[in-house]
């Protein structure tokens, strides 16, 4: 009875993941940069394996299977001088009593140098830049399955561009079954 009903749950879950999607413009296209060069390696297939901190960027549930401190730091120079930078932490943490919380914080930097904006007689100089903050947070579900881990994602980005900027605040939830 109560694989039964895990499996009914699981899948409300799974089918609600897909009811929820969403496809649209964003004025934050950075953020479809991958972040961590295993998952940026698999082809941005990092979504269902998550066993490292780069989950933080990929599906925020996989924190919840992370049991150490695990802290990262990656530049990655592109084309034209255009660069993209990132710091992430996970930790574990003891929350109510267990052992199965994570807690983990991000920072994204993409940036490209100054260019001129009107090939006149008189340049003007202009240049881009995209930030990033997240907080994340995971937990294994123990008490459920020990196999499933849920998590969630806070994000606040800046976008510059010329005299023009945005600011933007975004959400992510996850989660994560494992088979092993």
């Amino acid at each position: 009875m109560r694989k039964t009903i895990n499996f009914i749950l699981i899948m409300l879950l799974f089918l609600a993941s897909v009811l929820l999607a969403q496809s649209t413009n964003t004025g934050v296209n950075f953020l479809k940069i991958g972040v961590g060069p295993r998952p940026i390696g698999m082809g941005s297939a990092f979504t269902g394996v998550g066993d490292d901190l780069y989950t933080l960027y990929w599906n925020p549930a996989g924190i919840g299977f992370i049991r150490r401190w695990e802290l990262s730091a990656m530049f990655n120079k592109y084309f034209a001088d255009m660069y993209y930078s990132a710091v992430s932490g996970v930790k574990q943490f003891r929350m109510l009593g267990s052992k199965k919380t994570a807690l983990g914080v991000g920072l994204l930097y993409h940036g490209m140098p100054e260019w001129d904006n009107t090939g006149g007689e008189n340049p003007e100089k202009a240049s881009a830049s995209n930030f990033l903050g997240l907080i994340s947070f995971g937990q294994r579900l123990d008490w459920l399955w020990e196999k499933i881990s849920v998590g969630i994602n806070a994000k606040v980005g800046y976008s510059k561009l010329c005299e023009f900027d945005a600011t933007t605040i975004a959400t992510d939830l996850g989660i994560m079954y494992r088979t092993f």
